[in-house]
């Protein structure tokens, strides 16, 4: 079974439609509570079989012995990583964005341990502020 990334999109966008909440029907909106529920493991799932029908892509270091660039390795992840609640995946995506802020589109073998400290300082900082 092939999926082009529309089933993602549609299953998100059914999850998070507008509620149509007809008292009449639904007086404790547990119809829409049960539809959101539907959608949130319509969801898991699918992340799920998509990452295990995923076919692993020829990077520049597999095919060639090159570098990969940490934005060709967080894209590779997050493709195939399956996540239960879209809140964690957009966690993820966040998480990773702001770390490639902090050390900037480096190849991954140049990324240090002091770098990733440093990244975990500014989040401490940063946290402690707010």
């Amino acid at each position: 079974m092939e999926d082009e990334g529309h089933l993602e999109g549609t299953i998100m966008a059914n999850l998070y439609a507008e509620d149509t909440h007809d008292p009449e029907r639904d007086k404790d909106e547990s119809n829409i509570d049960l539809v959101h529920e539907g959608g949130r493991r319509a969801l898991e799932v699918y992340r799920e079989w998509k990452a295990k029908t995923a076919t692993p892509k020829a990077t520049k270091s597999s095919s060639s012995g090159g570098t990969v660039l940490y934005s060709v390795a967080e894209h590779e992840y997050l493709e195939t990583k399956p996540y239960g609640p879209v809140k964690t995946m957009r966690d993820a995506e966040l998480s990773l964005s702001q770390f490639k802020d902090h050390v900037g589109d480096k190849p991954l073998q140049s990324i240090t341990a002091v770098m990733i400290h440093g990244f975990a300082e500014k989040i401490g900082a940063d946290a402690s502020r707010e």
